[in-house]
This record gives C-alpha cells, sequence and structure tokens, in this order.
C-alpha cells in the first residue's frame, strides 16, 4: 500500500475548506489509482471524500459547517488498498459574513431625530462563523411614503458596537425608511428588510 502523503496548508471558504498535499515518497508498488480525504472535527471523522484523482495535489470540501473547527487528513489508493494517512493539517473554522436582521424598526422623536431599532435584542441568526465585530445603519430618504417610493438618498452611520440595539439619525422632516446590517471580520453581511415608513418631526 502507498505511503502516507505529505499534508499541506488548509484554508477555509464560506462553509468549505480546500487543502493541498504532495505525493507519496512510494506506491507501495503498485500505481497510486486515487485518493482519499477525511474530514475531522476535534479526533472526531466527520467526512471520508472519496474517488480523489490519482493526480491530484489538492481538493475543496463543501458543505461544512461555518465556525466549526476542522483538520484534514489525506491518503493515497492503489488496487491493493487505502495507503498510510498523512499527519493532519493546521485547524481552520470555514466563515462568512453575517446573515441579515428581520427588519430595522424607526420610532418617532422630536427635533427630527428618528432612532431606528432592530428587533431580537441580539445579533443575526447567523453570524457566519466569526463573532459580529459591528453594525451599520442607513437611513433612506424616499420618494414618497409609498411601498413603490424610491431612494433619493442615503445616509450610513460610522461603524457602531457589537452591542448596539439603536442608532439616532438628525434629519430633516420627510419620508425615511432604515436598513441595518452586521459585520464580521469577514465582511459586511446582507441588508436587513427595509423598515416601515416614518417622518421625523
Amino acid at each position: 500500500m502507498p505511503g502516507a502523503p505529505g499534508i499541506g496548508p488548509a484554508v477555509a471558504g464560506n462553509a468549505s475548506v480546500t487543502v493541498s498535499w504532495t505525493a507519496p515518497a512510494g506506491d507501495g508498488g503498485s500505481p497510486i489509482t486515487g485518493h482519499e480525504l477525511q474530514v475531522l472535527s476535534g479526533a472526531t471523522v466527520v467526512r471520508t471524500v472519496t474517488g480523489i484523482a490519482a493526480d491530484a495535489t489538492g481538493a475543496t470540501v463543501t458543505g461544512l459547517a461555518n465556525g466549526t473547527g476542522y483538520t484534514l487528513r489525506v491518503r493515497a489508493v492503489n488496487a491493493v488498498g487505502a495507503g498510510q494517512l498523512s499527519a493532519a493539517s493546521n485547524a481552520v473554522r470555514p466563515a462568512t459574513v453575517p446573515g441579515p436582521r428581520s427588519s430595522a424598526a424607526p420610532s418617532r422623536a422630536p427635533r427630527a431625530a428618528p432612532a431606528p431599532r432592530w428587533p431580537g435584542g441580539g445579533p443575526p441568526a447567523s453570524n457566519g462563523g466569526p463573532a459580529v465585530t459591528g453594525y451599520r445603519v442607513t437611513a433612506l430618504r424616499m420618494s414618497s411614503p409609498a411601498k413603490t417610493a424610491t431612494v433619493r438618498s442615503r445616509v450610513t452611520s460610522p461603524l457602531l458596537g457589537p452591542g448596539a440595539r439603536s442608532r439616532t439619525f438628525t434629519l430633516a422632516a420627510a419620508n425615511d425608511r432604515f436598513e441595518v446590517v452586521a459585520v464580521n471580520a469577514r465582511g459586511t453581511g446582507a441588508r436587513s428588510a427595509t423598515s416601515s415608513n416614518v417622518v421625523p418631526r
């Protein structure tokens, strides 16, 4: 049976991990016909990927859980069977940007200062793996209060802290709606649903 391949660096993606390897020093006297890749979470093998080409020097495993730590091991296969497993790769955590909040709910306030708040009291349903590091809120100046109104201008807040749940804007009296996005180490997530219309007073 073949010897152990040399494992290369593992790189995390969105619900995926890519890893490379080098061929084993010996094929065990029979040509290598393919490779198998083990995906481990801790000490548990959570998936074995088979059917990888004999001349492959890397592979991408998809469908993994963002925020979960994984290592990978590879082995070559010949006509006799599966060879020795490589050492484990470096540990990586797949990740992506945060998911959206459901909406930003504005409240009326004096002195033309609507304070949009996002419901739920916590981060998005999915933080994408890395922790949410902050939020940005955008005030949308609308052409009218109608649902079909167009956006005339936007005012976006600076990055708010991860514990922020509201943002006050000082705006002239007009039709405004609000959106909020979460931010993590991967970048900016999807926008929330747009809030209902509010007219500062």
